[in-house]
């Protein structure tokens, strides 16, 4: 008894999927039937997006360009390997940091949610092929006043710079120390062979024991005079060096440029699949609103 009684809603069942399948099916073929007007509907969407992308607020996005540095060894004979300064994740933590945003937002007078919702990093990869590209950052900010925007980009940059050229600005005043007492001992040797080449020239009353000291003093100042030259021309390289090469610094400052609101890539791309929804569902009520139209009464 059982068993018969729960026979009969099996068979619903099976109904309600047949009718089921059948009505996809009708509604695949009302799509495929009326495709131009999907297509129709893509295209307008399309447009609509493109169209709303050139019509956005009026922003201004400005760019420094930053070279980071390339840190060497102490006496400049191979590069570091790896160090903070020259990481992409560095550069956005500097950029990005709430200490950072609140004190350029104060210079240049930009809220700071603003000016942090506009900042932007992006490592710049070198064109050249078997060649070690040089380190260089793009650091920007988007916002609708040119000039603040511009101010924003070059003081971000500086302070990028500048905390990230630590180790290269201890270098460079070593070695600017160095160069200063290389030529302050210069300076004192240039006297002391001009009193010695004095000396020797009017040593008539002097013995030859005496005038060979002197002629051995002065050979031996020559020579001294002759290394320090050699060693400071070193220096003065490895100084050049680290200002030109291994200290980062700006090197495009950064200019408004009017930018649009809004991408237009995904502008276009959201407006053409709002048109694919609304092309499908106009496909699908096609025949019921004029099956509508048509059993319409007339007006007597």
């Amino acid at each position: 008894m059982a068993s018969e009684v729960e026979s009969p809603p099996r068979r619903r069942t099976v109904v309600l999927e047949d009718d089921r399948e059948v009505d996809f099916g009708r509604y695949g073929r009302s799509v495929l039937s009326r495709w131009w007007l999907v297509l129709l509907a893509i295209v307008i969407g399309a447009a609509i997006g493109f169209l709303v992308s050139r019509t956005g607020g009026k922003v201004f996005k400005a760019e420094a360009t930053v070279y980071l540095g390339t840190p060497l060894t102490p006496s400049g004979g191979g590069g570091i390997a790896s160090t903070l300064g020259t990481s992409s994740t560095t550069i956005a933590a500097i950029a990005g940091s709430q200490s950072v945003v609140q004190e350029v937002a104060a210079k240049v007078g930009l809220p700071v949610r603003k000016l942090r919702n506009g900042i932007s990093t992006r490592s710049l990869a070198g064109a050249a092929k078997n060649q070690t590209p040089p380190p260089l950052a793009a650091i920007s900010v988007r916002g609708q006043d040119g000039k603040k925007v511009a101010a924003a980009a070059n003081l971000l940059a500086a302070i990028v710079v500048q905390k990230i050229s630590g180790y290269a600005n201890v270098k460079i005043q070593a070695l600017g120390q160095q160069l200063a007492a290389e030529n302050r001992e210069l300076g004192s040797i240039d006297k002391q062979l001009t009193s010695l080449t004095a000396t020797v020239r009017g040593a008539a009353g002097l013995s030859s024991l005496e005038r060979l000291a002197l002629t051995t003093l002065l050979t031996t100042t020559e020579q001294r005079q002759t290394d320090l030259v050699t060693q400071r021309a070193q220096t003065q390289q490895l100084l050049t060096l680290a200002q030109d090469f291994e200290k980062g610094k700006i090197l495009a400052r950064a200019a408004p440029q009017k930018v649009s609101a809004r991408s237009r890539k995904t502008s276009v791309v959201v407006g053409a699949f709002i048109g694919l929804l609304a092309g499908v569902a106009l496909a699908l009520l096609w025949e019921p609103l004029l099956g509508g139209r048509r059993l319409r009464p007339r007006a007597p």
